[in-house]
């Protein structure tokens, strides 16, 4: 069935798990089972413009811009539970949030990177900013680091990732999955995903769902609210997970926790350095045993050694832009108080349920 005809003018019935998916035509009352079944309300729909091309169109709702305290930002830096709450009922609204000026006088909204992952391709990242992304050789030793594709917004890039949060919000962490199958696992807020973007639209494999139940032995800690960054280690199937002046090392395949320490006991060389908490974004590098972190304008090359306490710093603290990276010179930094619904370019895709979830379905 055409997509045209699905969301402009017929209602679709389904009956998996008991859910319908419902345009804003429908007549509830005509379904007889209708107590009997959950019903969503459609978040976004797609129209026809004047060209017969295919628009996406977002549900109007009232909008209001939430400004943040610095004691408010703290609290979600800390992870706290009932902020992040607040945050994620904002961003599903889309409602602007922006800093408040009289707390951050002086200080630019501005973002660098917010997270990464290596590509398997060699000497390939994906950098993320908001609810963008590009890819980017990073030339490993030197500075002649170029952008291979973008940026675009993350949802044409990875359409499979449309009206969730990682694509309205943003990717606040990510890292690699270990064989070259072009895997990953990406997070955004408290949801979390396992994508394949070796295809053209990308795929979700599992997911999205709550970092606590991807990862159960995250529950109860603060690595179930948020996530600052990641990277894969050198040992097939690890990875460490960043948030605060902690990490993580936890097996992703098992889905077993192996240890929450201190940032700097697991990498002292971190010590006394604007890396040793709340670290921006990071990847691993194609050179084994080394991984790059970020934070604000701000990255460090990293040598790490795992089961050990060997680790030490090959590079930095250095600037990204504009001497070091100066092919992101016209990307970074990117403004933090951009707010929106970009314009889909992707395909329409054929039917799918937990496309359509999403894009006919999704909460009011």
């Amino acid at each position: 069935m055409m997509l045209s005809s699905m969301c402009r003018r017929f209602t679709r019935w389904t009956s998996a798990k008991n859910i319908s998916h419902i345009n804003r035509i429908s007549n509830t009352q005509s379904h007889q089972q209708q107590r009997e079944i959950r019903i969503y309300r459609p978040r976004v729909s797609y129209y026809l413009d004047d060209n017969m091309v295919s628009k996406l169109k977002e549900r109007q709702r009232a909008k209001k811009e939430v400004v943040l305290s610095k004691a408010e930002l703290d609290l979600i830096h800390s992870g706290d539970d009932i902020m992040i709450s607040k945050v994620r009922e904002w961003q599903r609204a889309n409602i602007p949030i922006v800093l408040c000026k009289e707390e951050f006088e002086g200080c630019t909204p501005e973002r660098y990177i917010d997270s990464a992952f290596r590509s398997s391709r060699t000497n390939e990242v994906y950098l993320f900013f908001k609810n963008e992304y590009l890819v980017l050789n990073y030339a490993p030793g030197t500075t002649n680091a170029r952008v291979v594709d973008g940026p675009h917004y993350i949802h044409n890039g990875f359409h499979s990732l449309l009206a969730t949060e990682f694509a309205d919000h943003g990717i606040d962490a990510a890292f690699g999955c270990h064989g070259g199958h072009d895997e990953s696992f990406i997070f955004s807020i408290d949801t979390c995903a396992k994508i394949n973007y070796g295809t053209k639209s990308a795929k979700i494999l599992e997911g999205p769902e709550s970092i606590g139940k991807m990862f159960p032995f995250f529950k109860g800690t603060k690595f179930g609210s948020t996530v600052d960054a990641a990277f894969e280690s050198s040992v097939p199937n690890q990875a460490y997970i960043f948030n605060g002046g902690e990490y993580a090392l936890i097996d992703y395949i098992q889905r077993k926790l192996i240890h929450i320490r201190p940032i700097v006991d697991g990498f002292n060389c971190l010590q006394n350095t604007i890396f040793d908490s709340d670290i921006g974004a990071a990847f691993a590098s194609h050179n084994s045993q080394e991984a790059y972190l970020f934070k604000g304008n701000s990255y460090v090359i990293l040598h790490f050694t795992p089961g050990q306490t060997k680790d030490y710093i090959i590079s930095g603290p250095k600037e990204i832009v504009p001497e070091n990276w100066p092919s992101l010179v016209n990307i970074l930094p990117r403004s933090s108080g951009v707010s929106g619904n970009p314009e889909y370019t992707g395909p329409l895709p054929d039917y799918d349920p937990n496309f359509f979830f999403r894009i006919c379905g999704g909460y009011y």
